[in-house]
């Protein structure tokens, strides 16, 4: 149920990674980042099952988190994303960023966060995006151009794809599920 990917693991430990990654609770939910307030992953979309984030939800405990943000490469990479996920990157781009090449980063940050680094950051978007439905009344248009889709027929087409739902059904589902508990 989405309901419950928005209000965290239970028992999730908090672990922190320098600027930009903070807070998290053994998902990519970052405490602090623009429009996004301790939001855990949603089920499946990165690491497996109901994962809730890159790792498993055996690995949540402990796992993969701690070597992730203890590599200075990836977690150059995380800080980058994190920051400015609306930014049009290419795996080239990060690489530079983070002073490897496109192999070494694709290589490292799928070892370690469980998916390459294009496919987190279209998870981390979609993370974002389903925040800012819940958390804003800002309308399609402003989502998409701040967690990184041209438009919002592009957007609404990846939430869909990744949640099942619309954007607007997922906003309505939100509104109404917390106004009765």
């Amino acid at each position: 149920m989405v309901r419950a990917w928005l209000a965290g693991p239970p028992g999730g430990e908090a672990l922190s990674g320098g600027p930009g990654l903070t807070g998290l609770t053994g998902a990519p939910g970052v405490t602090g980042a623009p429009g996004v307030t301790g939001v855990s992953g949603p089920p499946g979309p990165v690491g497996g099952p109901s994962s809730g984030g890159p790792s498993g939800g055996a690995e949540r405990r402990g796992g993969r988190w701690p070597a992730a943000l203890g590599d200075p490469v990836v977690a150059a990479a995380l800080r980058a994303l994190h920051e400015d996920p609306a930014r049009s990157w290419t795996t080239e781009d990060l690489a530079a960023h983070a002073g490897v090449s496109r192999a070494t980063l694709t290589r490292r940050f799928t070892g370690l966060v469980g998916r390459p680094p294009m496919a987190y950051l279209t998870w981390w978007r979609m993370t974002r995006a389903a925040a800012l439905l819940q958390q804003t009344a800002d309308p399609l248009d402003v989502i998409a151009g701040r967690v990184g889709y041209a438009t919002p027929y592009a957007l609404s087409h990846a939430f869909s794809r990744l949640f099942g739902t619309t954007p607007g059904r997922y906003r309505d589902r939100m509104a109404a599920a917390f106004a009765d508990g």
